[in-house]
């Protein structure tokens, strides 16, 4: 299991929260929890480099496969001019 911190934060903050995920995520009870539910706690350096890797080897299969989110129902919104006109109240 990973655990991410939101891009865009303070960096303190972001270093905070960081060292308080990895402490709470060494201690024996918590993996021993998370192991006994098939999953592998992990965070910080390793988290960003497991990210990084698994970022950059599912872009190149979606690029390879040419998928697109529009062939799964997740496209952009549709524009003002598309969306479906509202119901008047009576």
């Amino acid at each position: 299991m990973i655990f991410n911190y939101l891009v865009g934060n303070a960096d303190a903050i972001a270093q905070r929260i960081n060292a308080a995920v990895i402490e709470v995520l060494n201690q024996p009870d918590v993996q021993k929890r998370f192991r006994d539910q098939g999953l592998t706690p992990v965070g910080g350096a390793e988290a960003a480099a497991f990210i990084a890797e698994e970022t950059a080897r599912w872009q190149n299969v979606i690029r390879t496969a040419n998928i697109r989110l529009e062939q799964f129902g997740c496209g952009r919104p549709p524009r003002p001019e598309e969306a479906e006109p509202k119901a008047r109240a009576r």
